[in-house]
């Protein structure tokens, strides 16, 4: 079960400071401030949402919900008190908190996930009304997938996950995803986070199929190299994600050098795998599960690794 204390450690401090944002709240004004609430504490989100992370998304979003159950009362605000808040002080208010405060917290630590790679996951913030009367929201919840057959409902006022309480009405705001420009030679593309993952993950399952064939021993010049690029790689992704483009940062570390390096690491061990071999259990295990030349590693792989490094060298390069 995740800690609200080790959680709050995290957070900047909760001071109790509280700020009138506008005298007379209209709900439009309410819902504005919601979405502008969400954008102000992104850069908080991000140092907690991994506590949360599990097999998958739905997973992640039930244990958010059950830390919210457990440790977050609800509280219903009066009409002429709502407030807005910071991930620390919905945790740390003693009366709870409010369907503002919940779907602020879900939405804000899954969309964390979302720029740092880790999801591709659609969100939004369900306005909802339960009067034949009128249209204007009482209730606002999270939704993973909205408008979708697999919508998945996240609802602490609810007793269990993923419940639902069907509205008459309803207004969704959904969550941009996150997108980082990617410069080509001559045209210009667009790359999720996802797909800059999908590039790491190319880097490691390569590097293990080297290490499982025996190609790569542990420890050894060429896993290191590999490892390099790996936590290169995976430094830069969080930094794109969390604190977008810092063009300082990202032109001081040698991208080419990388590239050249990795892309140097599998020819050396292509030039190693076409010897003779008396073709142990690492050969034959490399041909059924990587495509081969003869006795040699493809150069597909070999631009597989490249085109990782390549890829992330044209994301984060300065536009």
């Amino acid at each position: 079960m995740i800690s609200k204390n080790i959680v709050l450690q995290k957070l900047a401090p909760f001071t109790n400071f509280k700020k009138v944002l506008i005298d007379d709240q209209s709900t439009n004004d309410i819902i504005k401030g919601i979405l502008d609430n969400h954008n102000n504490y992104e850069s908080q989100y991000d140092k907690i949402s991994e506590m949360f992370l599990d097999d998958n998304e739905i997973e992640t979003a039930k244990n958010i919900f059950e830390f919210l159950k457990k440790n977050v009362p609800y509280y219903v605000e009066p009409i002429e008190k709502q407030t807005l808040r910071s991930p620390s002080a919905i945790i740390s208010m003693k009366e709870g908190a409010d369907c503002k405060s919940y779907s602020s917290f879900i939405n804000g630590i899954m969309s964390s996930l979302n720029r740092k790679g880790i999801f591709k996951v659609p969100l939004a913030y369900r306005f909802a009304s339960y009067r034949y009367d009128t249209r204007e929201p009482q209730h606002v919840f999270a939704v993973l997938y909205p408008n979708s057959k697999n919508e998945i409902w996240v609802d602490p006022v609810l007793n269990k996950f993923n419940q639902r309480k069907e509205p008459v009405y309803i207004k969704d705001k959904k969550i941009k995803m996150a997108l980082i420009s990617m410069s080509g030679t001559n045209q210009q593309e667009t790359a999720s986070l996802q797909e800059m993952q999908d590039y790491r993950d190319k880097l490691v399952n390569t590097r293990d199929k080297y290490l499982v064939g025996g190609l790569i021993t542990p420890g050894s010049q060429e896993e290191n190299q590999y490892n390099m690029a790996i936590e290169k790689v995976t430094k830069y992704i969080q930094m794109a994600s969390i604190n977008g483009f810092n063009e300082e940062e990202v032109s001081s570390f040698n991208w080419g050098n990388l590239i050249t390096k990795v892309i140097d690491t599998g020819a050396s061990l292509i030039q190693r795998n076409n010897q003779p071999s008396s073709g142990g259990y690492g050969g034959s295990f490399l041909q059924s599960s990587t495509p081969m030349q003869s006795t040699g590693i493809s150069t597909n792989t070999l631009l597989l690794v490249g085109a990782a490094g390549l890829g992330l060298f044209l994301i984060l390069r300065k536009r």
